[in-house]
């Protein structure tokens, strides 16, 4: 039916004459899960936000989307000292906010300071703990904000000193977290995004039927180089809804957030982008039998771990993805007899005694989670599976459920193991298990005094610890799909860490056609 409407639209426009034409090659459409969001970039809690508040938010550097490897932005220079400690920038000249407050080193200085405030509380503080005295200041100890390793040198230059050396520090730099904000920011309504001064290429524009529009920042230190004028957010509640409109040809950029097993007979190309993330689950429960470490051993081995990783994701054993420089072995296998010994040498002979096993999930009626309630309920334990209604608040600990085990899912800020093993930390904001353990927390110090491959290997034993433990248990690593239109003309950037350059992307020249008459 759609063709034939386009015919009969463009029959009028040749017999008629009185058709209006609209340029679409600045227009990107790109669809996405409904959600709601806090355009705060201090507070990203998902890749939606990270992908889209790269946008609206620019730092002292950006990664290039193919290679990530560090591009100036905010600020035109940079020079590190030999023991790669110290980072000097120098922003570039009439640098504004889109409201037009200038942006200053003063800008960066005062992002830093609330992103580390211990009244705050902000779990991405995290991201700049080798920032000298970063982490001590953030966790409330007695020191001022002047003994934080960040100083302003004058209106165009900041500095950094680390308390170790971080490989990754240029792709945390990148992050929207540590974009500056303006005094006119804080404190904000970050709810309203129409009175946000933004500091990257696009600015918010007011909503949509179905979403929001972002249009080009006239201020932006680069503004005439963005290709794409507007991007068109088109925000769904069903992957269904998403396919309709793919199928009509509204959308040019569909990220994850369709069904790829339905046809939809489009033009658009399927792209799978491998992440540098992880689907698992975790052990939560603080007490009772479930937070010990044997029994949780039991359990895991009760599971037949093959097929529930033969889930059409590449199958994970670790927690960190390997790359040509890190690996891990994972010794957890499938052994029912050996589990339900575990479990009987534990004082539960077949069972009995275990108190119910609550399981968390982000779909109550995935077969896998089927399949745990199955294998755990056949070895005697009674088995419920809870899925709270506000995804939002997934992570909060509802203590009401009191939930043992919790499917999760993570996607690294940076290329780096520590990326994944930070969060296992005794005192990390992230870690809403029971897992507090001094050696792992001392494994991690320690590679932070190492170099090249002595901290891959230090970081490696931190995670065979943490697996040994069984406090997780991995299940795939995951990966981004896309559907592009074909009228995209320049090459999405393909990284495992999923950064986009919007303000890069280019269509070719396609017309819609209204009937004027």
């Amino acid at each position: 039916m759609r063709i034939i409407i386009r015919y009969v639209a463009l029959l009028c426009m040749v017999i008629n004459g009185f058709a209006q034409v609209t340029d679409q090659s600045h227009i990107l459409r790109l669809a996405l899960a409904n959600q709601q969001f806090n355009w705060d970039p201090q507070a990203i809690e998902n890749t939606d936000e990270l992908l889209l508040f790269s946008t609206v938010y620019q730092g002292l550097v950006q990664l290039d989307a193919k290679t990530l490897q560090p591009l100036p932005a905010l600020a035109e220079s940079w020079s590190i000292s030999e023991d790669g400690l110290q980072y000097t920038f120098t922003l570039r000249s009439r640098l504004y906010f889109s409201d037009g407050t200038p942006i200053t080193a003063e800008s960066f200085y005062r992002s830093i300071l609330r992103l580390l405030d211990p009244l705050m509380n902000n779990p991405n503080a995290e991201l700049i703990y080798m920032i000298t005295n970063a982490k001590e200041y953030a966790l409330g100890a007695e020191i001022s904000a002047q003994d934080v390793g960040v100083s302003i040198i004058d209106a165009r230059t900041i500095q950094f000193n680390l308390a170790y050396p971080a490989p990754y520090f240029f792709e945390v730099l990148a992050h929207p977290a540590l974009s500056p904000l303006s005094g006119s920011q804080l404190p904000m309504k970050w709810q309203e995004p129409r009175s946000i001064p933004f500091s990257g290429p696009y600015l918010y524009a007011g909503t949509t039927e179905n979403g929001f529009t972002l249009r080009r920042n006239r201020l932006y230190w680069n503004a005439e180089q963005v290709n794409i004028t507007t991007i068109d957010v088109q925000l769904f509640d069903s992957e269904a809804e998403s396919n309709d409109v793919i199928r009509r040809e509204e959308i040019d950029w569909a990220h994850n957030f369709f069904n790829p097993k339905e046809p939809i007979h489009t033009a658009h190309r399927l792209v799978v982008n491998q992440r540098y993330a992880s689907q698992y689950f975790t052990f939560i429960a603080e007490s009772g039998p479930y937070a010990q470490q044997d029994i949780r051993k039991a359990l895991i081995m009760l599971l037949p771990l093959q097929l529930l990783r033969d889930s059409g994701l590449p199958v994970a054993t670790t927690l960190v993805p390997s790359t040509q420089d890190y690996s891990v072995v994972s010794r957890f296998r499938s052994d029912y007899s050996e589990g339900m010994l575990l479990l009987s040498k534990a004082g539960y002979p077949e069972g009995e005694g275990l108190p119910p096993l609550v399981i968390q999930a982000f779909h109550p009626e995935d077969p896998r989670i089927l399949v745990m309630q199955e294998s755990w309920q056949n070895a005697g334990i009674q088995v419920e599976i809870y899925s709270p209604d506000d995804h939002n608040h997934y992570y909060e600990v509802d203590p009401i459920h009191e939930t043992t085990i919790m499917e999760s899912a993570w996607s690294a800020d940076y290329l780096d193991p520590l990326a994944f093993l930070f969060m296992w930390q005794s005192d990390s904001r992230y870690n809403n298990t029971n897992f507090r353990d001094q050696y792992f927390d001392e494994l991690i110090d320690n590679s932070h005094r190492l170099l090249g491959r002595e901290r891959l290997e230090a970081l490696a034993m931190a995670e065979q610890y943490l697996l040994e433990s069984g406090v997780v248990i991995p299940m795939n690593f995951l990966v981004d799909l896309e559907l592009i239109s074909p009228f995209m003309f320049m090459e999405f950037g393909y990284n495992p860490l999923g950064r986009q350059r919007f303000e890069q992307l280019t269509k070719r020249i396609s017309y819609i056609y209204h009937n004027a008459i």
